[in-house]
């Protein structure tokens, strides 16, 4: 079991860096899953780039339209309740926004891998709970997948 942050499943519907690995990913068969927040920030983020021009109109409606349809079977996304307590600690402890520390909190809570576009995010949350990787990292033998120094 995988939980995936906006920040990946954003590049499965738009093109950006390290797409290939995100896509890797939603097609690996792994069981995925994220908190039902991930539905609100996955359509902010489109919407923010079609706001300021990275993608046009047509391309932000037709990535929202894709998210929808991504949502149907390919990507679990549970309630956050049961997170948020722990989430408000993580946030305070990592000194991290509370909406990325909640996706930490349900992959704690499940015992799960914590993969990530955010750089800043690992750096921050590996100390805490070593799942956390960051996407397109190798995942060699003793990889922590903490970004380089």
């Amino acid at each position: 079991m995988i939980v995936v942050d906006a920040s990946v499943a954003v590049k499965w519907l738009v093109s950006e860096q390290d797409q290939e690995a995100a896509q890797a990913l939603l097609f690996s068969g792994e069981k995925l899953i994220g908190p039902s927040l991930a539905r609100i920030e996955v359509t902010a983020a489109i919407a923010r780039k079609a706001r300021f021009a990275e993608i046009a109109l047509q391309e932000a409606l037709r990535a929202i339209e894709l998210w929808r349809k991504t949502l149907i079977g390919a990507l679990d996304l549970l309630p956050e309740g049961q997170d948020l307590h722990g989430a408000l600690n993580m946030s305070l402890e990592l000194r991290h926004p509370l909406p990325d520390c909640i996706y930490l909190a349900l992959a704690e809570r499940f015992n799960a891998t914590l993969i990530t576009a955010d750089s800043t995010f690992v750096a921050k949350a590996h100390g805490r709970y070593p799942r956390v990787q960051l996407l397109g990292r190798a995942k060699e033998k003793g990889d922590s997948g903490e970004p380089p120094d």
